[in-house]
């Protein structure tokens, strides 16, 4: 009698073997099996199945299935997710950078995205950028712009086609960006050089790539690029959350009688604004 056994495993590259029968079993004894393998883009989690069909007595079919695992188990690389954090704790040059990551909520957002580019600045320019003072807010929107939405290896960066590229960055995704200033041109200059430059920039690109940090191919990549990206609608200034009008808000969402009523009660519209903070 045959037994077929279905074996489903996450894994993240593409495989498809198929053997029969065996040249190592005389006949009549069969053995065959095969192993297909398929991922979809964007997705972390994949399947495989692997299919035995054997005319084996028990003893030998838990021998060859054993084997197969191991085999899978030693030859696999399993992939995790990405952490920009721990990815930047790794070059000390960029601490500043990471620490704003974290401290913006970025971090978690790029974490939780897929094929993506950061473009990280080294700590003389992030003081550089720190010495103008600018809100958290406002920091979030100038190193989202750094956050592009696609995969850009050093070897892309070097193969842009036409020459230039435009890429969207969570800048953009954010809603924050009027028009198209939330996109970065991406263009591969003479003499080997890589320029950025943010759609409002007049056209100007004096951002270059400087290095790789990281790469986990189609997932993310991490480089170094010479200074802050200058956009007038990113760094224009933003108020903190807590510096808003709780109440203006409230009534703009249908919540008019209990702004009314904060309004009304000094007092608990400063304790509601300090609870908010």
């Amino acid at each position: 009698m045959k037994t077929q056994t279905h074996i489903h495993l996450a894994l993240l590259r593409d495989l498809s073997i198929q053997t029969s029968p065996s040249p190592f079993l005389s006949p009549p004894t069969h053995f065959s099996f095969n192993i297909s393998f398929s991922r979809s883009p964007g997705l972390r989690t994949t399947s495989l199945i692997l299919s035995l069909s054997l005319s084996l007595n028990t003893m030998q079919r838990l021998t060859i299935l054993l084997s197969l695992l191991f085999l899978l188990s030693t030859s696999t690389t399993f992939t995790r997710g990405h952490n920009i954090t721990h990815i930047l704790g790794k070059h000390p040059s960029f601490s500043t950078f990471n620490h704003y990551l974290t401290l913006t909520h970025l971090a978690g957002e790029i974490n939780s995205r897929t094929t993506i580019t950061v473009c990280a600045v080294d700590n003389a320019a992030m003081s550089e950028l720190l010495s103008k003072h600018p809100s958290i807010a406002t920091i979030k929107n100038i190193l989202s712009l750094h956050v592009l939405l696609d995969y850009f290896g050093t070897k892309k960066l070097h193969q842009i086609r036409e020459g230039t590229a435009l890429a969207a960055t969570m800048f953009q995704a954010t809603g924050s960006a009027p028009g198209s200033t939330g996109f970065v041109n991406i263009t591969d200059v003479k003499g080997g050089k890589v320029a950025f430059g943010p759609e409002d920039n007049e056209g100007n690109l004096d951002v270059f790539y400087v290095k790789s940090l990281e790469e986990i191919p189609y997932n993310i990549s991490v480089i170094q690029i010479s200074k802050v990206l200058p956009s007038d609608v990113a760094a224009a200034p933003t108020p903190e959350p807590s510096a808003m009008n709780i109440t203006d808000i409230m009534s703009a969402h249908g919540c008019k009688v209990f702004a009314g009523t904060l309004i009304a009660n000094p007092e608990a519209s400063k304790t509601y604004q300090v609870i908010n903070k």
